[in-house]
């Protein structure tokens, strides 16, 4: 599977690209959470956070990421708990969740999964950016 242009799968890119990775929709990212971060409230889960971009402009966050380069990166960047999963692995227990940008690694295959863990985990509001 070919991933934003290359002839890795998203799992390889993100091994490779974790520490000099830069997320391309940055600018739109702030100006849209700076909008719904009103709508995140207690515990916040980053689903699929990467390196902690959406976890900064909202201040705090669990991350969530199925790569250990990107959690390790993310710990160091935010200052914030990060744990390795995949969206239908069971999630740590939260009030609200953001998924900005990653959602779309979710195999539609895994997708009710995925809701399951998220009303498993506890969230009421789940905001998606993508």
């Amino acid at each position: 599977m070919k991933y934003l242009g290359t002839n890795l799968s998203p799992d390889e890119y993100y091994q490779r690209m974790a520490s000099s990775y830069a997320n391309p929709h940055e600018d739109g990212i702030r100006e849209l959470l700076g909008h719904l971060k009103l709508h995140l409230t207690d515990s916040i889960l980053d689903l699929g956070c990467g390196s902690g971009l959406a976890t900064r402009i909202i201040g705090r966050a669990i991350g969530v990421d199925r790569s250990s380069e990107m959690i390790a990166r993310y710990r160091a960047e935010t200052g914030c708990e990060g744990f390795v999963a995949n969206f239908w692995d069971r999630l740590p227990v939260a009030s609200s969740a953001m998924a900005v940008y990653s959602l779309h690694l979710c195999p539609k295959s895994r997708f009710n999964d995925f809701r399951f863990r998220v009303r498993d985990a506890g969230i009421k509001r789940l905001v998606v950016i993508s």
